[in-house]
């Protein structure tokens, strides 16, 4: 049975777990000389989630926020719920956006619990086609054991939730990745008919996961495996360019064990290595890379390691499209660290994102410091090469701001950054499920 038995959230990309790499932090953050010009941004929580004894409203949101058109944000939560096994949320805005109402559209586990034949674990992001639909994955649970791939339709009085596929023993176990389709990466939403794309952290040919195809045929999707993953493993997010090829990280193995970068060709799906991470000595190129690679109009790609670089605290890099590749920036352990997820960019080619460490406050940090020296920050990396400091969590007693961010950020219109954190949070009603938090630069 394979229900509950896969790798720790926050350690689903990790090569070493993150606590033991965090304590070697003792320093004090420090924001960067780069960012001292900018001025403050401002901060403002609008969501805290709860404890583990009264989750109905979810708690430990590790995927990215999804920003519909009327301001909406739509994500998951990988555990709480009305059974514990996590859900799917909706936050609506009021007027001016100063407050959000959260409506939970979806829990898992509601049939047959503990085995979850309706999936459960929902950690990654979500996508919406044209009508209004949201899909996505769930880690776990299923009628095969080993996770599902789901639709959510609004029907006017709520939601209808649909299984598209089981996963299994015949294809791939647990699909921890969610979602890619062609134009995902300009904000268009998924046409409703073109093919989805995924990867699964497990199974396969050689049991170390699988690149999927799922193609939507009347009232049923079929999946096609594209891809079985061999001398790599634990394959992050995928991401599709405009001529249909697909790109993609594994965060462990290949010829230097620190993971690798690949392409697999639109079509034959032939799968060619761009990079074996920890190539340099002391893997100052990066180890351990996480998230969805970002593409600039170029052919550019940029993504980064959880560890490795100058100071083991991980890296931001860039592959060009002719092939060089290069670090563009080395986190510290007396600054932000430890970046889990992947990165955003905006018009003017200036890179934001979030690292799961650093960020250090006082002897409080991570509500007693169960993570080591540091909850985490936000960070801009400028297209000029200036690393900018955002915000730094848990900068007060208990971190009702938040701690720990395992999900890339998202951007509104106006230039405001979303994102979520997994722990933190903690209030007058003792919520320390995370938060929901959103930046004004």
């Amino acid at each position: 049975m394979c229900l509950f038995s896969r790798r720790s959230p926050q350690s689903r990309s990790a090569l070493r777990t993150l606590p033991a790499v965090s304590a070697l932090a003792a320093t004090v953050f420090a924001v960067l000389a780069a960012g001292a010009a900018h001025a403050a941004p401002t901060f403002k929580r609008l969501h805290a989630f709860c404890l583990p004894s009264d989750c109905k409203g979810g708690n430990h949101p590790q995927s990215a926020l999804l920003l519909d058109s009327d301001g909406n944000l739509y994500g998951t939560t990988s555990s709480g719920g009305s059974h514990g096994y996590g859900l799917v949320f909706k936050f609506i805005p009021n007027g001016d956006k100063s407050k959000y109402g959260e409506h939970v559209i979806h829990t898992f586990c509601a049939k047959d619990p503990p085995n979850c034949t309706d999936g459960s674990t929902p950690d990654s992001d979500l996508i919406m086609d044209t009508a209004g639909n949201l899909y996505g994955t769930a880690a776990n649970g299923g009628k095969k054991c080993c996770g599902i791939v789901y639709r959510l339709t609004p029907n006017g009085t709520g939601w209808s939730f649909t299984v598209l596929h089981n996963f299994g023993a015949d294809d791939g176990t647990y699909p921890e990745a969610g979602l890619t389709y062609a134009g995902q990466a300009s904000g268009a939403p998924w046409d409703g008919s073109s093919p989805l794309y995924g990867t699964t952290s497990g199974g396969g040919q050689y049991v170390a996961g699988i690149a999927y195809q799922l193609v939507h045929s009347g009232s049923t999707w079929p999946l096609t495996v594209i891809h079985n993953f061999h001398s790599a493993g634990d394959p992050g997010p995928l991401l599709m360019d405009a001529s249909g090829n697909l790109f993609g990280t594994a965060a462990v193995g290949g010829v230097y064990e620190g993971g690798l970068m690949y392409k697999l060709a639109g079509k034959t799906w032939k799968q060619t290595i761009l990079r074996n991470f920890c190539k340099e000595a002391d893997c100052a190129d990066g180890e351990g890379p996480s998230g969805r690679l970002l593409m600039d109009a170029s052919g550019n790609l940029f993504g980064t390691t959880v560890y490795g670089g100058s100071n083991d605290g991980g890296v931001i890099f860039k592959r060009t499209a002719g092939g060089s590749y290069k670090v563009i920036h080395n986190f510290s352990y007396d600054s932000d660290q430890n970046p889990v997820a992947g990165l955003l960019m905006d018009a003017s080619g200036n890179l934001f994102g979030t690292t799961f460490g650093g960020g250090f406050h006082g002897d409080d940090a991570c509500s007693g410091g169960n993570f080591g020296a540091g909850c985490g920050a936000v960070f801009e990396q400028t297209a000029a090469g200036q690393h900018i400091a955002l915000y730094q969590f848990c900068a007060t007693y208990h971190c009702p701001d938040g701690a720990n961010p395992a999900a890339a950020l998202a951007m509104d219109k106006n230039g405001y950054l979303y994102g979520s954190t997994t722990l933190g949070g903690n209030d007058d009603n003792g919520r320390t499920g995370g938060t929901i938090f959103r930046i004004q630069r």
